[in-house]
Order: C-alpha cells, then structure tokens, then sequence
C-alpha cells in the first residue's frame, strides 16, 4: 500500500484521506488519562520532543504512530481525530493550592472537558431544553459585590428560603453536575463553561460531607455567574468572591444576623439549629458572623477552639439537603428508551469506550454493564 502527504491509496488511481489526529484532542486525551508527555513518549517508542511538536500542532500524528498513541492512551484512533473543545475552567476550587500537583489539576481540567463533550453529544441529540437562564452579573459595578449578585440570583430564580435542592436549581440552567474521578483528594470541585447545549459541567468530590458539597457547588456558581463579566483580579481575590457569593446564596446573611450577633459557644444549639436548617456547616456560619462583624477576634478564635475540641470542624455531620443531580441520567436515559440508542450506538456517537462512558457518569449511566 503506496502513501502520499496525509492520503492513503487503497485503489488504484483513488486516495483517501488518512486519519490526522487533532493537537488538542491529543494533549487532553494524555491529561485524561494522567500520564506525563515523557511517559505517552516511552510508551510509542519516541522522544519526548515529538510528543511536544504533535500536542502543539508542528508535528501530524497518523498511521502507525496515530495507533501507537491510541494504544497507549487506551482510546480509540477516532476519537483522538475527533475536535474536542478544551475550555478553560471558570473555578477550581481546591482545598489547598500549595499540595494539589500540576498533573492532578490538568487531570481533573481534563475530564471536565471530557465530560462536557460527551454530555453535549447526548443532549444536542435530545433536544433538552431548560427553563432558566444562568444570570451573569458584573460584581465591579453592583455596590454589595458578590453578595448583592447571590441576592440577585436568588430573586431571579425565585428562592425564597432555604435552598433545599441546589441540584437542581443548577440543573435547570443547564448546568451539569457529576462525580469527580476518585483520588483527588485535594480538589472539591471544578467547572468548565461549555460551547454546546450544556452551559456548564461541574465536577463534585463525592467524599466529603453534604453541607461541603453544597458550599463546594455554591461556590462554582458563583464563578459561573461573576467570572464572565468580573474576570479580573487574583486568585485569592476570585476565590474569595465565590466564597461569599456562596455564603449569601445559601444562607442569607440578613436571616442570620440576629441569632449570630454576639453568640458565645454557650448557645451552640442555637447555631447547630441555623445549621440543619440552611444545610450549612456550623464553621462557615461562625466565619460568616466574624466577616459582619458579629463575633470579636477573640470570639472567633474562641468559637473554633471549642469547634475544634469538639470535632465539628472535621468530624461526621448531617445534612438536611443532601446533593442529588440527576440530568445526566435523565439525558442519558431518553437517548436510552425515548430515542432507542443502545450502549454500543452510544459509543459510535463520540468515539468514546463504553468503559469510560460508565466511569465519567458514574451513577448517572443507565445503560446495563458492557463490554468496552
């Protein structure tokens, strides 16, 4: 079999376009996956420098090499051919900066845009449609900042009181909340704005207690609705607006103030009472009352002295409102029964294995247990 630049003649006198495999979809598939750029070049027998030239576009990737690689990153050759859209993430919220690895973060990055592209294939063939929009407020020109945004958003999606399921708030704007692979135990959540039908998917650490997620998913929100017309500023700075835009969210500080004003450890009851309520954690509402200016220094020092003797800070707790997403099963499923597709017609549609579909759904897949 003779070849030409990117053309394969299988019949005399005809060419064929060959399989190219797309830069990005490469160095995602790579993060995807974990492995280090050295390590896939080990892998396909190359140097590192081709690797580098293939994931930056100076090098095409195809034939034998495109298998290598496929091997390798245990995907199909289609998929690595296949234009995956890479967004940047809109929050990453991990719990320490300082100890999260770079390939962790690329890791997590990675699946998230993984999952965005698997998900917009299913719901652009469903048609799902959703109810509200995601608002978008620019928190350098409202005067309470991220507080008045998390007002504004609660008015607009007409929360009056507690927000007793967050999923589905979130869910019916269109964004897609899912598990995130297990090991990444120093990031709590993450998210990426999508160019398809799904306007966002964040990925939640499923090992961590409820109120933490709600904090986690509120958070994320919060990037959502104040990062695409408030960019700017550092990272603390960003972090700390969806902190308090996820406090105000899910507990509205004006509800909060008269029982927290001044309370000592004495009345404990009192805040473990706000706690099951608002499903929020007994520390984040003693921060709460120490950014007001509710609680002294020495009061908040005082509080998690106590917190802390008595295993409230990170010992088990209840939640009231457990997080409990449910639209990528319910996509998954109408492509399922409403539209017939089986699990292998599935696979077909992206490219991508059936091994990795069940595992970047978690419990949102449907489908029964299958060969890859």
């Amino acid at each position: 079999m003779s070849t030409t630049q990117g053309y394969v003649a299988e019949i005399p006198g005809l060419l064929v376009p060959e399989q190219v495999a797309v830069h990005g979809t490469v160095k995602l598939v790579r993060e995807w996956r974990g492995i280090l750029s050295k390590d896939l070049a080990e892998l396909m027998g190359v140097s590192p420098g081709y690797i580098s030239k293939i994931e930056s576009g100076r090098a095409q990737l195809m034939g034998p090499k495109l298998e290598a690689a496929a091997s390798a990153l245990e995907v199909s050759p289609e998929l690595l051919c296949r234009p995956v859209p890479v967004e940047p993430t809109e929050g990453t919220h991990f719990r320490s900066q300082s100890r999260t690895p770079q390939w962790q973060r690329n890791k997590v990055r990675a699946q998230a845009n993984m999952v965005a592209f698997m998900l917009n294939k299913v719901v652009a063939e469903v048609g799902v449609e959703f109810p509200r929009n995601l608002p978008s407020h620019d928190v350098d020109r409202l005067s309470g900042g991220a507080v008045e945004a998390a007002q504004l958003v609660r008015s607009a999606w007409r929360i009056g009181d507690h927000v007793m399921d967050l999923a589905a708030e979130l869910e019916s704007a269109g964004v897609f909340i899912l598990e995130m692979t297990a090991g990444m135990d120093a990031i709590d959540a993450i998210t990426v704005r999508t160019p398809g039908p799904v306007r966002a998917v964040v990925l939640l650490r499923p090992d961590v207690p409820e109120d933490r997620k709600r904090h986690s998913l509120a958070h994320e929100l919060g990037h959502l609705v104040m990062d695409l017309d408030s960019p700017h500023g550092g990272i603390k700075e960003v972090e700390q607006r969806a902190d308090l835009f996820a406090g105000e969210f899910l507990a509205p500080y004006e509800e909060l103030h008269d029982v927290l004003r001044g309370i000592t450890p004495s009345q404990l009851q009192h805040v473990q009472a706000l706690s099951t309520y608002w499903g929020v954690s007994i520390p984040s509402l003693i921060k709460r009352a120490h950014l007001h200016g509710d609680l002294t220094d020495q009061q908040y020092r005082y509080w998690f002295k106590v917190l802390n003797a008595r295993n409230l800070i990170r010992g088990p707790r209840d939640c009231s409102f457990p997080i409990q997403p449910r639209a990528a099963h319910d996509a998954l499923n109408s492509i399922r029964v409403d539209f017939g597709y089986s699990a292998a017609e599935l696979k077909a549609l992206t490219d991508v294995a059936l091994s990795d579909w069940s595992h970047s759904m978690g419990s949102a897949w449907p489908f029964r247990p299958t060969r890859p």
